[in-house]
């Protein structure tokens, strides 16, 4: 199945990105660069959200799971769930005492945070259920399928209250208006449309031309709607007069998230493999983050944007914020050289690739990587999340099984050769 816009809907206005201590806090792009990376033993990462208190990252995977990560320590604290096939969606309430998410089986389940037990499973979408956002006052859930509808619950009695059609497509994002009034659907029928939730009722729509449209996001004022295409664009609107307020060509790939800081000044987009800092008031661009080396589902926006997470396809969680030299200081992502493939034995080096870092470590084909920095490794998936946390320049060791003996290979990552 192609992808289809994923991680879409984690955005300010709409969900527990919103930030309420902090919405004064000034958000300065020139200062960010990479602070960490996290390696996730889930193949695909697609859905990430951030808990109105900062505490908490989930993000939803292919495998079904749905990972939780200490923001305070930035590891992985424990899976509250396994949905299925895939998960696509996750989103925090504004109060931060219940998880929504979804996925592949059209279900929408709710989890209480004290305990991270199901509270809750709402059905009624006859597809993939691919985003979710709550209202403001968190007495209100919307949901966008792949069976082209917007549904709206009552999450505490699990009531479906409207279901929203209109769309000609999937339902990629939704996103509330910060005053809860109005509720922003984006799809790939290259349309936004505006819905007045109490009416069951279209109130505007806006149309992008040619462009599947992949994600929205409510600006924290209510008075302009961005969204994201499958061209790299971010584009914004006037709400109330339907008027294109700008069109940045931000990104090379889909943008599958974007949210607005809460100081209102900038638009923060994920889409191909880089992270977009741009202008709200006419989308300049102002920063850009590149680390990732597989395309971005998930960004969650933390309390007063003082960090930003990004969830990918390397299998790589990224956790961005302030750093001394800011963008400057960001080291490439360091490359060793092998192509490796999980076996019986283990995860089986399939491939050394000439010229390279492993190369001249002495690898073999053959060899079975054990440990990666003192990390066991079992997977595919879980070697190239332990190699893909360190950047180049950085000196790792690595445990390795040859010839039935175990034995050392130090190397320090070098930079990624043209063509790999």
């Amino acid at each position: 199945m192609a992808r289809i816009s994923i991680a879409l809907v984690f955005l300010l206005a709409g969900s527990a990105l919103a930030d309420t201590s902090r919405r004064g806090a000034s958000f300065d792009p020139r200062s960010i660069g990479l602070q960490r990376s996290i390696p996730c033993k889930s193949n695909g990462l697609y859905g990430a959200c951030a808990s109105p208190d900062g505490r908490w990252v989930a993000i939803a995977c292919s495998d079904g799971n749905i990972r939780l990560i200490d923001a305070g320590s930035w590891k992985e604290s424990r899976i509250v769930a396994k949905l299925g096939e895939f998960a696509w969606a996750v989103a925090f309430s504004p109060d931060g005492k219940t998880l929504a998410a979804s996925g592949e089986d059209g279900v929408v389940r709710l989890y209480d945070t004290k305990t991270w037990n199901e509270a809750r499973a709402m059905q009624g979408h006859t597809g993939y259920v691919y985003s979710l956002a709550w209202s403001p006052d968190g007495k209100r859930l919307a949901s966008g399928s792949l069976d082209q509808t917007v549904r709206v619950w009552e999450p505490e009695t699990g009531k479906e209250l409207r279901t929203l059609g209109g769309h000609g497509n999937y339902v990629s994002g939704v996103a509330w208006r910060p005053d809860g009034r109005r509720l922003a659907s984006s799809s790939y029928d290259s349309t936004v449309r505006v819905w007045d939730v109490d009416a069951a009722s279209q109130e505007s729509s806006f149309t992008a031309a040619g462009i599947q449209l992949f994600s929205v996001a409510w600006s924290p004022d209510g008075l302009r709607v961005a969204a994201g295409g499958n061209d790299g664009s971010v584009r914004a609107w006037e709400a109330k007069s339907g008027k294109e307020a700008w069109n940045e060509r931000a990104h090379v790939g889909g943008v599958y998230a974007l949210a607005f800081t809460p100081d209102r000044r900038h638009v923060v987009s994920a889409g191909g493999r880089t992270v977009v800092v741009s202008e709200a008031e006419k989308g300049a661009k102002t920063a850009e983050l590149k680390h990732h080396t597989a395309e971005i589902y998930g960004l969650a926006v933390g309390p007063g944007a003082r960090w930003i997470v990004t969830a990918a396809h390397d299998y790589q969680v990224k956790v961005w914020g302030r750093v001394a030299g800011g963008m400057a200081r960001v080291r490439p992502k360091g490359f060793f050289g092998v192509k490796v493939q999980t076996a019986e034995e283990g995860v089986v080096v399939q491939e050394v690739i000439p010229g390279t870092v492993a190369e001249r470590a002495g690898m073999q084909a053959g060899d079975v990587l054990l440990q990666v920095q003192g990390v066991k490794v079992a997977t595919m998936e879980e070697a190239i999340g332990e190699i893909g946390r360190f950047l180049e320049g950085d000196e790792i060791e690595f445990a390795v099984k040859r010839a039935g003996a175990e034995i050392k290979v130090k190397a320090k990552l070098g930079p990624r050769p043209a063509g790999q």
